[in-house]
Order: structure tokens, then C-alpha cells, then sequence
């Protein structure tokens, strides 16, 4: 999540919605199709229980500069902030990281 962590009653109207219905997760089947290497990205961020969707970016974590060209670096080919994360998921499977 990005900026300031989600205080109490923000968590507590969350959990109410969710009860309620109005709560929808996004799709997961891209992310699904490519768990292992989701898994792999989420810790190499440091959020190795992370819930992603398809939706889900890079911009959806805390990161620094240094973290793009370090997981960049470690994939062989750019990532940056507003890259998705079932895309680059995607490209490891291709690349079979």
C-alpha cells in the first residue's frame, strides 16, 4: 500500500465492507497463472505476503530508486513503478526465472 499504513478505523471500515459485500478484489488470473514467480517478486520487494491482483503495480508498494534498478538488474530487463506485476511475472515465466 502506499503512503502512510492504514490506521485503525480505516481498517475497521475495510473489514465492515468487506462483511457488507461492497468489497471487490480484482481479478487474480493472470497472477495465478505465474504464482511462482509472483511469489518470487513479492519477496524480492520485502512483501512476501502481499495480496496482488492483476491490477497490482509497483507503485502499490514503498519502493526506492535503488529497488527498481536492483530488481532490474536481478531480472535482466527494466522494471519500473507503474509496471504490473503480472506482466513482469509474466516475462520471468517466458524468460524461466
Amino acid at each position: 500500500m502506499k503512503g502512510k499504513p492504514v490506521d485503525e478505523v480505516t481498517a475497521a471500515r475495510i473489514r465492515k465492507a468487506a462483511r457488507e459485500g461492497r468489497l471487490e478484489i480484482a481479478p487474480q488470473d493472470k497472477i495465478g497463472g505465474h504464482r511462482q514467480q509472483v511469489d518470487r517478486i513479492l519477496r524480492d520487494i520485502g512483501f512476501p505476503e502481499a495480496l496482488v491482483t492483476d491490477e497490482s503495480s509497483f507503485s502499490d508498494f514503498r519502493l526506492k530508486d535503488t529497488d527498481y534498478g536492483r530488481l532490474s538488474r536481478q531480472y535482466g530487463f527494466d522494471v519500473g513503478r507503474h509496471d504490473r506485476i503480472a506482466a513482469v511475472a509474466e516475462r520471468l515465466a517466458g524468460l524461466r526465472c
